[in-house]
């Protein structure tokens, strides 16, 4: 499977960054959604921003601190067409271990 867009996220410390990697020829303007879920699935908090994939490129488009939440297990990430708002891609990051 492939995908020409690809939405990463990684936990450095306390904080989120959200990379965007763009495999297209021309750049991608959208909108990206960070939400930390808790573990009844409840949305703790939520950032929404405007991003730009660039063609051909990889690029942090966001950063997000995590708060102070003991149930917050993950963070889910999506980026959206800046027109319709249609979901080009998303991921999820865990913040807690598996058992």
């Amino acid at each position: 499977f492939y995908a020409p867009v690809l939405l990463s996220l990684f936990r450095v410390g306390d904080t989120v960054e959200a990379h965007l990697v763009n495999d297209r020829t021309e750049e991608l303007p959208g909108v990206l959604t960070l939400r930390v879920v808790s573990a009844s699935g409840e949305v703790v908090t939520a950032k929404v921003t405007p991003a730009i994939a660039p063609a051909n490129a990889a690029q942090r488009v966001s950063t997000m601190s995590l708060p102070a939440v003991a149930d917050a297990v993950a963070i889910h990430a999506a980026f959206a067409d800046a027109d319709g708002g249609a979901t080009i891609t998303e991921n999820t990051l865990l913040l807690v271990e598996p058992k």
